[in-house]
């Protein structure tokens, strides 16, 4: 007798095994949405089910009972929540998902026979938006320097420089969060990019680094403007030109300058700046506009 009551209990788990499973809807379920754990493969009649929080099933753990032939079908367990509720089919429904509920969870079906199921529950969260941070407001030529992606929920974050790899000279952290450029030039500046994924989703930010020339002699260098949009960042960072000492009397367009020149110059490079149009780059020496950045 014990021998044919072990053959069908083997026979049971194996088909169990085989046939019967439970799927998770969606497959990534997102914190504060639902997820379904939904058993599929059943033969025979559902008389009831159990679910449980954990893989061990005692009294303890039980979430809820379920039997489609009573009213109500549904009865809490202990560990019964209210955002859980049984399916006709014996499945489980979850909704607005939360860190907390991520686990195993068991479900005991009874139909000609008893058939326990075991699944792992993972609760994603989507990245948020990556905000590009420059360790330095006032980057000088042949400094170094670091630009940090700053976000979250991430698994995985990748940089670039004008949509291409970036230069040789950048050095990435560890966990490529942090990129940092040794002897910076003026060929340095462009459009960075870092880009944040995990299994769920992907968040892009960038950031256009230009220069402005705005350095009077005797004053230390400030950055014109730093603006910044839902998608893309721009910072105006500062090149150092700074105004000859001496003044020669031949090929110098400066000689016939006043200080009163100077100011005007100054205010209207200012107003360009509240403008919040472009950035410029000037050499006050020459009074020409070397680069504009839109």
């Amino acid at each position: 007798m014990r021998g044919y009551l072990l053959t069908v209990f083997i026979s049971l788990w194996m088909e169990s095994g085989y046939g019967t499973d439970v799927q998770l809807i969606p497959s990534h379920p997102l914190v504060n949405k639902s997820v379904t754990l939904n058993v599929r493969g059943i033969t025979g009649t559902l008389r009831y089910f159990r679910w449980y929080l954990g893989s061990r099933i005692d009294a303890a753990n039980q979430i809820l009972h379920y039997n489609p032939n009573v009213n109500p079908p549904q009865l809490p367990g202990v560990q019964y929540f209210p955002r859980a509720h049984g399916l006709p089919n014996g499945s489980l429904h979850i909704s607005d998902l939360a860190h907390t509920d991520q686990g195993m969870y068991t479900v005991m079906i009874l139909t000609g026979g008893m058939e326990r199921l075991t699944v792992h529950l993972p609760v994603y969260e989507p990245v948020t938006k990556p905000v590009i941070r420059c360790s330095s407001p006032h980057p000088k030529v042949n400094e170094t320097i670091s630009l940090i992606c700053e976000t979250a929920n991430w698994e995985r974050i990748s940089w670039s420089k004008d949509s291409s790899s970036l230069p040789s000279r950048a050095d990435l952290s560890p966990d490529n969060r942090t990129v940092t450029l040794h002897n910076i030039t003026f060929s340095d500046t462009g459009q960075y990019q870092c880009e944040a994924k995990n299994t769920v989703s992907r968040s892009i930010m960038s950031l256009i680094w230009t220069t402005v020339l705005l350095l009077w002699p005797g004053s230390s260098a400030a950055p014109l403007q730093a603006l910044r949009s839902s998608s893309v960042q721009r910072f105006c960072c500062t090149r150092n030109i700074s105004f000859p000492r001496e003044r020669s009397k031949k090929n110098n367009p400066l000689r016939d300058r006043t200080h009163t020149e100077y100011i005007i110059m100054f205010m209207l490079l200012q107003w360009l700046s509240l403008q919040k149009r472009n950035c410029h780059t000037w050499d006050l020496n020459t009074q020409r506009r070397i680069h504009t950045a839109s």
